[in-house]
């Protein structure tokens, strides 16, 4: 079981009870402060150990939980007469507070459902109250972050205005069991002792899932979970290779790579092909590292499109401009894409918070002659420096979202978010939780000169798309071949192998 508890004291008792402990020095001392976690302030509180027991815990002014004024009535003690806030009010206040993890945690480990969420939750816009204390709370967060000048304090702040919350309730709720509980050391038991763990005095590993790395544990945290090795020299390397092919020659067309290919046949006769061995490889083996999954996959799954973003702040004071490859369109009508967001060190991304804060963006397409510009958007760069800047593109209007498309882009799209899935069951300690968006298109924007007559066709040599690969590789289109998609009724007169397959003609043999 976690360790850390909290002990909240009404706020006009707050420096009272500082000195009480302060006056118990024989039985607690000073604990060292945690780092900054997303939407908390608890790294500015006392922080204390006791003496001969492994276990520290904070005090904390009950403002920095409850909007309204906490009273007996909203109380429970336990055997030993120790206070507790009733369940609905800690809801409640997680809900206000934005703590969607603790609030995953408290919805599985208590079994709530979806109707207890209505008939004891206010799940609506906040009103004036709540955005008054959301500001004040964001006001101190701002403040805190004076010793961490690595550490991007608005990307922990809570969302300025949240509006209707019975979606996230519902897909919270929707969600129940999704992580193991004996594995975190939770235990699905009685009110009590639940309540011991997830009320006032509660568990904070759930934080701890989310926190934001300071400078020193953001070192270890990127070494343990580093994904691309670093090239040391890189551009001595890169001197050794050809120049970039920049002529813009026509893209050829040739023939596919077995003309002559019948139904049935498989693949060219190529041992290797058909009878090397594989080796079977479990993605959840407890001595496999996350990352050689990360390598596998990207460079398995191969070639890529990169989905290059374009998303602003909530209160649109900050733009930002970013290439993801875990991106595809999946339908057509409606026009439908995914991006996926993997867990990383840290705190989130800022495209997502974004997205799932103004649910509004645009994807941009990536041409080769733009590719070093895209590349340099990826950049670890402190919040409020514009990738835009950065990068030397241009922003053009849109009409449906507030971001802008980028000009340089052959071809853009206009979305707005459609669904939000994170996925918490695999979430490690120190690392954002994965997720997958889901964008619905609202505009198109295509090059006059890259389409054709009736806006339904983009030709390839003007878009040059790049396309990403394992590792640090891209890859671009040197040729290509057309393969007619095979309709049954004019194949299987002219195929042997088809005819035998043709279960009409071998029901009347």
């Amino acid at each position: 079981m976690e360790k850390d508890w909290h002990i909240c004291v009404p706020t006009d008792k707050f420096s009272e009870a500082i000195a009480v402990f302060a006056r118990l020095h024989d039985e607690y001392e000073p604990a060292d402060k945690i780092l900054p976690q997303l939407r908390s302030l608890l790294h500015t509180y006392p922080r204390l150990k006791s003496k001969g027991i492994d276990m520290a815990f904070y005090i904390m002014p009950a403002s920095e939980h409850f909007t309204e004024d906490f009273d007996e009535t909203m109380m429970e003690r336990s055997r030993n007469h120790i206070p507790y806030p009733k369940l609905e009010y800690f809801a409640q206040s997680l809900v206000r507070n934005q703590s969607w993890p603790e609030l995953c945690h408290l919805v599985d480990g208590m079994d709530l459902t979806e109707d207890w969420g209505y008939e004891n939750l206010y799940l609506g816009e906040a009103d004036g109250k709540e955005i008054d204390f959301i500001a004040n709370k964001n006001k101190k967060i701002m403040a805190s972050y004076g010793d961490f000048p690595n550490l991007n304090p608005v990307l922990a702040t809570l969302s300025p205005k949240p509006k209707d919350r019975r979606k996230k309730w519902l897909r919270i709720v929707g969600e129940k069991e999704r992580m193991d509980h004996k594995i975190l050391g939770y235990v699905k038991t009685g009110p009590y002792e639940l309540v011991l763990n997830l009320t006032i005095v509660h568990n904070t590993a759930h934080q701890k899932s989310s926190s934001i790395a300071a400078a020193g544990a953001k070192s270890s945290a990127e070494a343990k979970y580093k994904i691309i090795d670093r090239v040391a020299n890189f551009k001595e390397t890169e001197a050794q290779r050809p120049d970039f092919d920049y002529s813009n020659a026509p893209i050829p067309v040739t023939k596919s790579p077995n003309p002559d290919w019948e139904y049935g046949s498989g693949v060219r006769q190529d041992a290797t092909a058909r009878d090397a061995a594989h080796r079977e490889i479990d993605p959840y083996a407890a001595d496999r590292p996350m990352v050689s999954n990360y390598r596998l996959l990207v460079s398995g799954i191969a070639p890529r499109p990169v989905g290059f973003l374009s998303t602003v702040s909530a209160d649109g004071q900050s733009k930002n401009l970013a290439p993801f490859s875990y991106f595809q369109v999946i339908d057509h009508d409606p026009p439908m894409f995914v991006v996926g967001f993997s867990a990383r060190p840290g705190r989130v991304k800022d495209t997502y918070r974004n997205l799932a804060e103004t649910g509004e963006c645009v994807i941009n397409t990536v041409s080769e002659n733009m590719i070093e510009a895209v590349n340099a958007t990826s950049i670890d760069a402190p919040y409020g420096v514009s990738e835009w800047d950065i990068s030397g593109l241009h922003e053009a209007p849109t009409s449906t979202v507030r971001p802008s498309r980028v000009r340089e882009s052959v071809f853009s799209v206009e979305g707005k978010v459609v669904d939000i899935k994170e996925f918490n069951d695999h979430a490690r300690e120190g690392m954002s939780i994965a997720s997958l968006v889901l964008i619905k298109a609202t505009r198109f924007w295509v090059r006059e000169d890259a389409t054709n007559a009736d806006v339904s066709h983009i030709d390839l040599n003007k878009l040059r798309p790049i396309a990403q690969l394992g590792g640090m590789a891209y890859g671009r289109i040197s040729s290509t071949f057309d393969l007619p998609r095979p309709r049954w009724n004019d194949e299987q007169p002219k195929s042997e192998h088809l005819t035998k397959l043709d279960p009409a003609i071998s029901k009347s043999e």
